[in-house]
Formats: C-alpha cells, sequence, structure tokens
C-alpha cells in the first residue's frame, strides 16, 4: 500500500483502482445531496467534491502507469476506461515496481472492503428510493427497513467472500500438496 494516496507516482492495481473510485464516488453523491438539502453546506461540500474529482484523477494516472501508459492517456474518454480494465504490465515497468508482487493479500483485503461497500451502496439505494418517492411517509419504517436490508445485504455478501475465501485455501492447500508430493 502506497504511503500517499494523492501523489502520481507509481501504479496500483485494478482492484485497488476500483475500490478507490467506487467510494470516492460515494463521497462525491453524498456531498451533491448534502450540499442539495442543506444550501449552508453548499461551499464546503464543493470543496469536498473538487478535491475527491483530483484524487480520482490521480488514481487514474497511477492506474495508467500499472499498464505502462503515460498519465495523460487519463485525458482519452473510451480509451482510459479500457485501461482501467486492463491488466498491469508483468513486473516492474518504468513506473515502478509491480503492485501485485508487493502484498499478495491485499486481493483478499480489497474484496472484504468491496463487498461491504456493494452491501452500503444496495442499502442506501433502497433507503433513498423509499425517501425520494414517498412510498413510505414514516421515518421509523424507514430505518427498520434500512438496518433489515443492510443486515440483509451484509449477511449475504460477507457469506458469498467466506465462501470465495475458502475455495481460494482450499485450491491452494491442494497445490501445496501436490507441489510437495
Amino acid at each position: 500500500m502506497e504511503s500517499n494516496l494523492f501523489s502520481a507516482e507509481g501504479r496500483i492495481r485494478r482492484s485497488t483502482y476500483w475500490a478507490r473510485i467506487i467510494v470516492a464516488t460515494a463521497i462525491q453523491i453524498l456531498a451533491q445531496f448534502m450540499a442539495k438539502s442543506d444550501p449552508s453546506t453548499a461551499i464546503l461540500c464543493s470543496i469536498v467534491i473538487i478535491i475527491i474529482g483530483i484524487f480520482s484523477i490521480i488514481q487514474g494516472v497511477k492506474r495508467m502507469h500499472d499498464v505502462g501508459k503515460s498519465g495523460w492517456y487519463i485525458i482519452i474518454p473510451i480509451y482510459n476506461l479500457i485501461l482501467a480494465f486492463t491488466n498491469g504490465t508483468t513486473g516492474n515497468n518504468e513506473y515502478g515496481e509491480n503492485p501485485k508482487e508487493k502484498n499478495p493479500h491485499e486481493d483478499e483485503l480489497y474484496n472484504g472492503i468491496m463487498t461491504l461497500l456493494f452491501s452500503a451502496f444496495v442499502t442506501c439505494g433502497i433507503y433513498a428510493l423509499l425517501t425520494i418517492t414517498n412510498i413510505i411517509n414514516a421515518e421509523t419504517v424507514k430505518n427498520v427497513i434500512f438496518i433489515i436490508s443492510f443486515t440483509a445485504c451484509n449477511l449475504y455478501f460477507l457469506t458469498w467472500y467466506i465462501n470465495k475465501t475458502e475455495q481460494k485455501n482450499l485450491k491452494d492447500n491442494e497445490n501445496q500438496t501436490m507441489t510437495s508430493a
């Protein structure tokens, strides 16, 4: 994990890039909702949106570096999206060492974080839908639905994550058994 998130130096892998972009997008959406609901926070929210926008651009530059391209490729709309989904270059390149070789367990951490973030997005989406459409007017009922959906999403995605981790551990154990035999 790099020490400076606001530096365009180095490389980041796909999972790191997408986790950061999803969190940044969530923060920007939250700031926009806050600015619309309370105009007195508009200036502060605008500053947060600008900072998060700069952060997102920097993460895109690092992602371009991982595929062996200059950070300037971020300004080419479709091409940068293709590169964001492309595997990074194997081994070291001119922008730094391979982030996959730095910490092999980083994928597990990001998968867990992404699982929790996704469940939070689903829950907030349900809550926003209920709030915007006024299907249910009682605040207590909305909060109960929020808690139930958040718990259900977390249980579902955590169960999925645990199963995926167990399958990976079984595969690793089989590989170790085969190499030692």
